[in-house]
């Protein structure tokens, strides 16, 4: 028995170690794709030294990152992506001991610095019924980690344990701690009683209360304007009077002083003016920072004989200015570091001895798209001699952050401004003036109606490329010194790119095949969103102008000093110059925008603003006499969509009609999702053949819209879509789901719409299709109009997902004849190619005579999801945001671009590359045979020639 038992095992695993594997080449990793992986603008920052050969740096991130790089290079070692919805509080970090604190401080856990790997988590989800306006934490030297908020002070073992817990709202009558002070056992902390208006401190010693007292409050007291200096002494800043308040914990009063008294002079403070305190500071001297201005700091001193004020130090610049410091055994060194966005000076204060420390002072060339820095953490150590050396790790306006070595040069720099995109889309580049004649050519080919005509232009085309690739050559072995900048036009003529716009305020150009950054620029007063709910959050369009191309980028400014509008940038897209003769702000905010074509290209750009006013970019262009223009708005607020019929006067202004309004239940209803129709679609087929050969005709409607909007009911979520026509304002189709929610915008393409739902009830997440169609007739055949009465044929079909679907989109190509893929982003990152056909909704029966009703492709009610159909395989993109699709050059192929924190970049064949030679094509033996054939029919010809010359002599 035991025998048999053990060959049956035998027997499984023999087949278990021959089933089907799904791979990727090695050779194959990234030759068609390029991933992009980023942290986040750095919030947090610790030099790991535990690893002598490999030293890193742990940083924690304003997305909820946590992370390692190399101190060599800067590349990634791990990373952790926390919830997003949890921002990091604190980090904290000694030796082999990190801890993050998130939520508010309800969630503490513990990682490995080495690896990243989670050790041990504890929370208190549930425990704070509000918000904690201050949360600390602080390592101390037994290992122990002291949390404080607002209202709770825990101890912590480094072992996960919670070893006590603290109520201070309750034991100290409605107090609410703002400030606390560790000096190995001892505690010293801070609250304010609201009701009472006094400071209460509490000194304690190993979580047991020593001493306390009360500080009666000034009038204009703020918590976030007071330090606790030196364990004893507590100093506020009144920013409305410009005075200090300075007072000993035995003390019941306040001490004033005013900026006068301290030599300062008086200025008015500003929003920027404000008091910091380093830990090197609390624990060795009391002295603390003031924080005048951008670039006027001191550094004061508290003598606690008197509670008087001096200044130790003042640090002014004509440009930013920032301050920070380090401890190396007793000696202290406060780091000034100046910027004029072109040049970055360092200087070191001694602060033991008051004095600068000229030989540490370096100067270094910086980029100035970066901004001014923003944070520095340093890192003091000695050299062989004995002298001091240092390291900086210094981030930016722009996200980025830098490692500075005391040699006076940057090793590296991370650019994390792509970690938060608002805005992305692909834009084609003609490098130069012949590539865009070959560009042009090949597009007049590609659009040609007359076959024979199209083959001529491609042939004209091809013979172009190849007359300017000889002449590219032969320039090159005559002028070899050119030839590095001017290899990458010879090949590739015509180059796309994705044009990135994020949060910061930084545009990126990114060459789309090989993922090099070809240029970008730092735009600090574009940041936020426009007011609609359709647009993207930035416009960005590409203009035909004379005698070079643009790119536009329109978005909200967030500096009414600098505009109080629209934020307009127009640059080279080949260069990412900025082009003169256009303005850099409009006056006014836009809702809508139309691109405005001639010969198939776009010149202009049509603007509706909120007073529903069209305005032409550029202003330099001549509208056509009967120029038309129909848009609608929507409102989230009101739930009211409305159409507008724009024409033109005669001049260069519009004629604006209402034509359509269309009103949700505002009580009842909240439109949450919308989406509109691909203008440049490429429609190959415009009906379905039956299985009796008959044919149904598609509802290929240019105009059409799909809103999607949920229940303001909490106790009955409902979701409804609405289809309607943009132009009539016709209400094609309606239909709701009930116990139901919808988080991803819908697809709409050709006659057919994608979109999700979350089932409430079965916890699940779904995915419907619905299919328009006209009939067997077809109404539009010639031009279409939006005003002819067709009823129209919906067909559904639903799915269920089998993950967390994020995003979704539909594939592209230039003519429309490769059947198309829907990409399909989930929570865990992985991409997946759906062909649309598996989700096709079925026929019915009394519409085909067939005997048979016809089958469906997906016979299972849950989509069929192949590892195989993941386009992105192993490389994930974190907290997918969205994707992107564009036509390739070949037919067969669509340009797919994902991202989120990540950015990855691909090419997908939903039909396998039907029109690209394999990369084993024996070209050799096919020129070879060719030239045989070539020769023999010279010789041929050459004999039968001769014979026929023979017997016309004979």
């Amino acid at each position: 028995m035991e025998l048999s038992v053990l060959r049956y095992h035998t027997l499984c695993f023999i087949i278990f170690l021959f089933t089907g594997v799904w791979a990727l080449y090695e050779e194959d990793i990234g030759k068609f794709d390029w991933h992009i992986r980023s942290i986040g603008p750095m919030k947090f920052s610790f030099f790991d030294q535990t690893h002598h050969t490999n030293r890193r740096v742990i940083i924690s991130s304003e997305l909820s990152v946590l992370a390692s790089v190399t101190l060599r290079s800067g590349d990634l070692v791990w990373r952790r992506s926390l919830e997003e919805y949890r921002p990091i509080d604190t980090v904290l970090y000694r030796e082999s001991t990190l801890i993050t604190v998130s939520d508010n401080g309800k969630v503490v856990r513990r990682w490995d610095p080495e690896s990243g790997h989670l050790q041990w988590e504890m929370s208190s989800e549930g425990e704070y019924e509000t918000n904690e306006s201050y949360i600390n934490a602080y390592l101390n030297e037994t290992n122990k980690i002291i949390l404080l908020t607002s209202t709770k002070l825990k101890y912590y073992s480094v072992g996960g344990h919670l070893l006590i817990h603290k109520d201070l709202n309750m034991e100290m009558d409605g107090a609410v701690a703002f400030k606390m002070s560790v000096l190995k056992s001892s505690i010293i902390l801070l609250l304010y009683n609201s009701n009472s208006k006094s400071v209460n401190w509490v000194s304690m010693l190993n979580s047991k209360v020593q001493e306390n007292g009360i500080i009666q409050a000034f009038d204009n007291f703020r918590e976030e304007h007071c330090l606790l200096v030196g364990m004893r002494s507590i100093v506020c800043l009144d920013k409305q009077t410009a005075k200090f308040y300075v007072a000993t914990l035995e003390q019941s009063e306040f001490i004033v002083y005013t900026l006068i008294d301290l030599h300062i002079g008086p200025i008015d403070l500003t929003e920027e003016s404000c008091i910091q305190i380093s830990d090197h500071f609390s624990k060795v001297t009391p002295r603390f920072y003031f924080i005048l201005s951008a670039n006027r700091q001191f550094i004061l001193e508290l003598e606690f004989s008197d509670n008087s004020i001096r200044i130790v130090q003042s640090f002014s610049s004509d440009n930013s200015l920032l301050l920070f410091d380090d401890i190396l055994e007793n000696n202290i060194i406060v780091f000034s570091l100046t910027s004029d966005f072109t040049n970055l000076s360092v200087r070191c204060y001694d602060l033991y001895n008051e004095a600068y420390i000229d030989s540490l002072e370096i100067t270094l060339a910086m980029n100035r798209f970066s901004g001014s820095p923003v944070r520095a953490v340093p890192y003091l150590f000695y050299k062989k001699g004995q002298s001091i050396g240092y390291r900086i790790i210094v981030s930016f306006q722009d996200g980025s952050f830098s490692l500075i070595q005391q040699t006076g040069r940057i090793s590296w720099t991370r650019d994390e401004a792509l970690s938060d995109i608002v805005s992305a889309k692909f834009i084609t580049l003609s490098t130069t003036e012949e590539n865009t004649i070959y560009s042009s050519v090949l597009l007049d080919s590609a659009t040609s109606t007359n076959p024979v005509e199209g083959f001529y232009r491609m042939i004209y085309s091809q013979a172009i490329y190849v007359r300017d690739r000889i002449l590219h050559i032969k320039q090159i072995i005559l002028e070899p010194s050119i030839y590095n900048e001017t290899l990458h036009e010879a090949i590739q003529p015509v180059q796309s790119a994705a044009i990135f716009v994020t949060r910061l305020g930084k545009v990126y150009c990114i060459d789309s095949k090989s993922g090099l950054f070809l240029w970008n620029l730092y735009l600090p007063h574009l940041t936020g969103y426009l007011s609609s709910i359709y647009e993207d959050t930035c416009i960005i369009k590409l203009i035909n102008t004379s005698p070079e191309s643009a790119l536009v980028i329109l978005g909200h400014s967030n500096s009414p000093d600098y505009c109080n509008g629209t934020v307009s940038i127009v640059v080279n897209p080949l260069t990412g110059e900025y082009m003169p003769n256009y303005p850099s702000c409009l006056s006014y905010n836009i809702s809508q925008s139309v691109q405005l074509e001639e010969d198939g290209k776009v010149v202009a750009i049509a603007l509706l603003d909120s007073d529903n006013t069209i305005h032409i970019f550029p202003d330099t262009y001549s509208l056509q006499p009967d120029t038309r223009l129909f848009m609608y708005t929507a409102d989230a607020q009101t739930g009211e969509i409305t159409g507008h019929h724009f024409s033109t006067n005669g001049d260069d202004t519009f004629k604006h009609v209402p034509t359509w309004s269309f009103i949700l239940p505002r009580l009842r209803e909240e439109l949450v999702l919308f989406s509109v129709k691909n203008s440049a679609e490429s429609i190959y087929a415009n009906a379905r053949v039956l299985s009796d050969r008959s044919v149904l005709y598609k509802y290929l409607n240019p105009h059409l819209t799909v809103l999607i909007t949920e229940s303001r009911n909490e106790r009955k979520p409902c979701v409804y879509l609405y289809v309607l026509d943009g132009v009539s304002g016709r209400l094609i189709h309606q239909l709701y789901h009930s116990n139901a929610r919808s988080t991803v915008p819908p697809i709409l393409a050709e006659n057919w719409i994608a979109y999700q739902i979350i089932n409430l009830k079965e916890k699940r997440q779904e995915f419907i299709m619905l299919e328009m169609y006209e009939g067997k007739t077809v109404n539009n055949a010639s031009t279409w109009t939006s005003f002819a009465n067709i009823n129209v044929l919906v067909l559904s079909r639903s799915f269920i997902l089998p993950g967390d679907l994020y995003t979704m989109t539909v594939t592209s190509t230039n003519r429309g004849i490769t059947p198309k893929d829907i990409i399909l982003g989930f929570g865990n990152g992985q991409l997946f190619s759906l062909p649309k056909s598996f989700v096709e909704p079925k026929i019915p029966h009394e519409l085909s005579k067939s005997p048979s009703p016809e089958p469906a492709k997906s016979p299972t009610p849950k989509i069929p999801l192949s590892y195989q159909r993941v386009i992105n395989y192993n490389k994930s993109i974190d907290r997918l945001r969205e994707i992107l699709v564009a036509p390739a050059e070949l037919e067969s192929t669509c340009s797919v671009l994902a991202y989120g924190i990540d950015i990855f970049h691909t090419q997908s064949s939903p039909s396998k590359s039907f029109d690209k030679l394999a990369e084993d094509f024996g070209y050799t033996l096919i020129i070879g045979v060719l030239a045989v054939f070539l020769v023999f029919s010279l010789v041929g010809s050459s004999i039968s020639v001769y014979r026929k010359t023979n017997q016309n002599w004979c």
